[in-house]
């Protein structure tokens, strides 16, 4: 889980790059609405999903900017469809 520290310090590198951001904005409020939606990811993901979104977005990264890459990231660490097939028949033959 996303801590809160890690998030406060997500927004501080966001709003470093992207100095317009969250002006005007509750700074507590803003931590808490990214926490709540991070709250699936680990800080360590969270860190590589907002490092490879700035990469690309061209405007302050927005939560879902950052779990795409998450869940990017996570799907290039997945087997792919003929490692499975792989595993699978390597199984069956040891039946």
């Amino acid at each position: 889980m996303a801590s809160k520290a890690k998030v406060a310090q997500c927004l501080g590198i966001i709003s470093t790059v992207y100095p317009n951001y969250g002006q005007g904005k509750d700074a507590n409020n803003l931590v808490d609405v990214w926490t709540a939606l991070l709250a699936d990811y680990t800080d360590e993901e969270v860190t590589l999903g907002l490092k490879e979104a700035m990469k690309v977005c061209r405007f302050a990264p927005t939560p879902a900017d950052v779990i795409a890459r998450i869940n990017a990231a996570r799907a290039a660490l997945m087997p792919s469809g003929h490692e499975l097939w792989l595993t699978y028949v390597k199984t069956l033959k040891e039946f």
